[in-house]
């Protein structure tokens, strides 16, 4: 055993000694007597991941001539929509030392715009 990982302890006597006071256990059935629940949120569906049905219920629209768009209908959890977009502005070269630019733009718009507020946007998003 090594010194480093000794502990000392010291029992001294005494004829009073204070001892901390244990609370009551509370009354869990008084404490969950009002307790309603959070709503009942839809269930999702059980999705077949395969690429053959993949691409039978996905929908693919051409927006304009440089923007393609796919949606993918499935039931989720909750009725919650999930998005993710990719912008592809540049090519290797443009966008060189340019990384803190782009972030910094997109935190930005999260503070508000000439014409929506921060409120107003998170409330867009929430919606």
């Amino acid at each position: 055993m090594r010194p480093v990982n000794r502990t000392v302890g010291l029992f001294i006597p005494t004829d009073k000694p204070e001892r901390a006071e244990i609370p009551p256990p509370p009354d869990v059935a008084a404490l969950v007597k009002d307790y309603k629940g959070s709503a009942v949120v839809a269930e999702g569906e059980a999705f077949d991941p395969s690429p053959a049905n993949i691409e039978a219920r996905t929908a693919r629209s051409d927006c304009q001539e440089d923007y393609n768009l796919a949606l993918l209908s499935k039931k989720t959890r909750g009725n919650t929509v999930v998005a993710s977009l990719t912008i592809r502005f540049g090519d290797e070269k443009s966008l060189m030392n340019r990384g803190t630019a782009g972030e910094l733009a997109g935190s930005m718009l999260m503070r508000g715009t000439a014409k929506h507020t921060r409120q107003q946007i998170q409330d867009e998003f929430d919606k």
